[in-house]
């Protein structure tokens, strides 16, 4: 189907997603539930311990919910659920990822197009708070590659848990695709030079 045969030096990168499925005897493992069970355990005058096995990433909310309501009777004060209507991380105060990448060159001096792009589509609405007080490429330091800078490193430490090199090229960002080994290199020994105020939101 292809003009060229790919070959083996042809691929980047590689990756496996496992998805652990609860075991309900089936014979055939491509039938078993991706469905979620909940298993609470609640011995008198012990705080309960709820174990979820399986799920799938989808279905985070219907998840949650029902796990929030088999709790419930030990946490009378509860709130009800709320999530249904709540944005997603990022689409606060969000239009469309075409209106913000344009907004985003628009207040931030030397930017390419491209680059406010790929924070739109990543970030949300929270590429403001990545940007931080930042108003002109110069600003936001060091300068890894043509997409990536220390700014966005930094952001990527503070909120979203990136400790190491992976995290920042493949689990976040996926820039690795397109990375030298000199780049990388540079974006190692920030990590290792540097350090950062953790505080997750």
């Amino acid at each position: 189907h292809f003009r060229r045969q790919l070959a083996p030096q042809d691929i980047l990168h590689t990756f496996a997603g496992v998805r652990p499925l609860c075991d309900d005897e089936s014979d055939n493992p491509s039938v078993i539930t991706r469905d979620y069970t909940l298993s609470l355990a609640a011995e008198a005058k012990q705080a309960p311990l709820l174990s979820v096995f399986g799920g799938k990433l989808t279905t985070y909310r219907k998840l949650a919910e029902s796990a929030m309501a088999q709790l419930a009777p030990y946490f009378p004060n509860m709130a009800g659920a709320w999530t249904k209507a709540a944005p997603l991380p990022g689409a606060e105060n969000m239009s469309t990822p075409e209106a913000l990448a344009e907004a985003l060159v628009a207040k931030v001096k030397g930017i390419d197009l491209n680059l406010a792009q790929r924070w739109a589509s990543l970030y949300g609405s929270r590429a403001w708070h990545m940007l931080g007080e930042a108003r002109c490429v110069s600003e936001l330091g060091e300068q890894f590659s043509q997409d990536l800078y220390a700014q966005e490193v930094d952001y990527l430490r503070q909120q979203e848990w990136a400790t190491r090199l992976d995290d920042i090229l493949w689990r976040r960002t996926k820039l690795g695709l397109a990375f030298t080994p000199e780049q990388a290199a540079r974006v190692q020994h920030y990590l290792s030079t540097t350090k950062v105020k953790e505080h997750a939101a």
